[in-house]
């Protein structure tokens, strides 16, 4: 018969408790500093702490707790956007070649479009208002603005509601890139990790490395050549390059150079930190 281990299953059961107290209590934390907070500041120099009415706040304290708000916040995006599609038509585009826009049955793309909207405005305005909580704040801004106008102008063509569903599949990269820089940069629940589930930092970072390759790597790109080959077909169509899917190629554009950008930055980082033998740091603006 099988033994169990006491010891082992303790802590099991002591490192899942702490991970949901410690969650919890950085949502509280959370949602104490966006109802009572000021506009943040940088004061005490080094220590880079946050100044609001209830006191003063640390980056770090602040990193981490909009790294939970993302945590809990964008599985909603995955999931609303997950059951627009048929994923056997999926496939089927990308084995013979047809336009994904036929996997697209958007029953419940109004849902989808709210949620992601209230989420871009959410998040824009902490990075706004504590720019501190992430590494770089300009290119969160850039690219939530580009995203933004994106779906205003899917808002008034709602044709190619299909297309902003397309392009939230990259944020499954970015659901696994938070859990793996918290696991990374977390020492309690690094350590706690470590007693516990052993296996499970490397699966993160299998899933980070696959879902990036594939989304940002190969997904946003084959995108942007679908909304080139659009806009090629209203440009013989109409004769002019300025038509509806110029602003939707514009904006696809500037998220496809800035994602190759993150992906060079991510995979140099990597190659010179295995050159000198030492950890690479963590992706810069994301």
């Amino acid at each position: 018969p099988r033994v169990e281990d006491s010891s082992t299953n303790t802590v099991n059961h002591r490192s899942a408790a702490y991970l949901v107290i410690n969650t919890k209590q950085q949502l509280l934390a959370l949602k104490d500093i966006i109802l009572t907070g000021e506009m943040c500041k940088v004061t005490d120099g080094a220590k880079k702490s946050i100044t609001t009415s209830k006191g003063r706040v640390s980056a770090v304290d602040a990193h981490r707790m909009h790294d939970y708000f993302n945590l809990m916040t964008l599985p909603g995006i995955i999931y609303l956007n997950s059951i627009n599609w048929d994923f056997h038509k999926i496939w089927l585009c990308i084995r013979y070649g047809n336009y994904l826009s036929t996997a697209w049955e958007g029953d419940y793309g109004g849902y989808m479009w709210v949620y992601t909207s209230m989420y871009f405005i959410t998040d824009m305005a902490a990075v706004t208002i504590w720019p501190q909580c992430v590494k770089s704040p300009e290119t969160i801004q850039i690219h939530h603005i580009v995203s933004l106008i994106s779906m205003y102008l899917v808002h008034i063509h709602p044709q190619y509601l299909w297309f902003m569903g397309a392009n939230l599949f990259v944020e499954i990269n970015t659901w696994f890139l938070i859990v793996r820089r918290i696991m990374h940069k977390d020492d309690e629940v690094k350590t706690q990790l470590k007693l516990s589930w052993s296996i499970l930092p490397g699966f993160i970072s299998f899933c980070f490395y696959a879902t990036w390759i594939f989304g940002r790597s190969f997904l946003l790109p084959f995108l942007w050549w679908m909304c080139f080959r659009e806009w090629a077909e209203f440009y013989e169509a109409k004769g002019s390059i300025f038509n509806i899917v110029l602003p939707p190629l514009t904006m696809q554009t500037c998220v496809t150079l800035m994602c190759f950008k993150w992906t060079y930055d991510l995979f140099t980082g990597k190659y010179k930190a295995w050159r000198s033998g030492a950890n690479a740091k963590m992706e810069k603006g994301l």
